[in-house]
């Protein structure tokens, strides 16, 4: 049944609503929160419960490769056509 699924999504998000009506929340916190503790949690989580299987861990391994030396390249051809000396630039476009 959708309801048993949708009723606790937007009895959570009425909540939150009435809680922020009534008391003032630093949503800063509530993210770094979220950011750093939950999030790789969750992620975690998900990769014990799953079961990995070769190929796709080689399809995922060669597709962050060819994207990563793809940005790469496309940087070195950048700052040679640009003739600029940003070596700073390499860092966060292969990362």
């Amino acid at each position: 049944m959708i309801l048993a699924t949708v009723f606790p999504v937007f009895f959570i998000i009425g909540l939150g609503w009435v809680f922020a009506r009534f008391k003032q929340i630093n949503l800063g916190e509530v993210s770094e929160i979220i950011l750093f503790i939950t999030t790789p949690c969750l992620v975690f989580s998900s990769l014990i419960k799953s079961q990995i299987v070769m190929a796709d861990f080689l399809t995922i391994a060669l597709s962050v490769l060819g994207v990563t030396s793809g940005a790469a390249l496309a940087t070195g051809i950048f700052l040679r056509l640009s003739r600029q000396e940003c070596r700073g630039l390499y860092l966060p476009s292969c990362s």
